[in-house]
């Protein structure tokens, strides 16, 4: 009875996990090989050898998206801190992946986060790493200084070139899915034409004569 329980321990941690790439590869290579090559057939069975190898660089050695990592890195803070019937650590951990894709992979797929949520990101990294959860005071001074960067950095005239690209991330933002690739490629170029058409046929520059006035001058 001891060591059937062992056995049904062992399957639960090792089996209903999911193999790795690298597995896969060589599980399908080796499957390959059994059906197809004699067990003295070596030229075959270095044949099959050779398809793993080639599975794994094409398929393995990718760098994993960013909702990959976070739900890699998730998944390794569950195994390190929660018991497996921990629901509600599991959770925890579930959540936190799921913020981890909110925060980092939408900002990736829309481009360079904007000055706001720079700020915002910040201000938010500082009060996670010294702040209590009901220390509202600390929450509050960090909550300020996300407005001052705001007020110091953000507020003023964005550049040509970054208002093409804020009008095309807006555009991307209401009408693509994270993860349709085409249509956030459509609003990249419309960005890009935008920049194009507006900001690199632009004659007049200014230069500062006083802190009131200015020249412009045409070339």
């Amino acid at each position: 009875m001891k060591f059937k329980k062992m056995a049904g321990t062992c399957m639960e941690k090792k089996c209903s996990q999911k193999p790795s790439c690298e597995d896969a590869c060589a599980a399908k290579a080796k499957a390959g090989a059994k059906d197809n090559c004699k067990k003295d057939d070596k030229e075959c069975l270095a044949k099959f050898k050779k398809m793993a190898g080639q599975c794994i660089e094409e398929k393995c050695n990718q760098k994993p998206s960013c909702e990959d990592a976070c739900a890699a890195k998730a998944k390794a803070g569950a195994k390190d801190n929660c018991k497996k019937d921990d629901k509600e650590c599991l959770a925890k951990f579930k959540k936190m992946a799921g913020q981890c894709i909110e925060e980092k992979c939408k900002k990736e797929a829309f481009g360079k986060p904007s000055c706001e949520e720079a700020c915002a990101a910040k201000a938010k990294a500082g009060a996670q790493e010294n702040c209590k959860k009901d220390d509202k005071e600390c929450l509050a001074k960090f909550k300020k200084m996300a407005a001052q960067c705001v007020e110091e950095k953000c507020n003023q005239k964005p550049s040509c070139e970054d208002a093409c690209a804020a009008k095309a991330k807006a555009g991307a933002q209401k009408k693509c899915k994270k993860d349709d690739k085409e249509c956030l490629n459509k609003f990249k170029q419309m960005a890009a034409k935008c920049v194009e058409a507006k900001c690199s046929g632009m004659m007049i520059y200014f230069i500062t004569v006083s802190t009131t006035k200015f020249i412009e001058l045409f070339r």
